[in-house]
């Protein structure tokens, strides 16, 4: 993420309904000794193919909630099947690992 997209998500949220209950930030969701907040939904939309098995352990270790939300491929193949080939040719040449569901 860039960190202007964060500034003004959080300048956006601080304009609205929700500024004390809503914070936007980076962090490194696949080191053991991050901290996150408890919290009461994590998404999680169209990462979880670019962990390998111990990074996507200590990504769902991290999580301090007891609800997520993760999207899967299989739902935008039927809507967008270009989209979803493009994804995995860009998956294969830069070595991610895939889902391991």
């Amino acid at each position: 993420m860039l960190p202007s997209a964060i500034e003004i998500a959080n300048q956006r949220c601080e304009a609205g309904p929700y500024a004390d209950r809503l914070e936007f930030y980076t962090a490194n969701a696949i080191d053991p000794n991050t901290e996150f907040p408890s919290v009461d939904l994590v998404t999680a939309l169209g990462v979880l193919e670019y962990f390998d098995e111990q990074e996507l352990r200590v990504f769902m270790e991290n999580l301090e909630t007891r609800y997520f939300f993760f999207d899967f491929l299989d739902i935008s193949r039927k809507h967008d099947r270009l989209k979803w080939w493009l994804r995995q040719v860009y998956l294969k040449i830069n070595r991610c690992p895939g889902v391991y569901l």
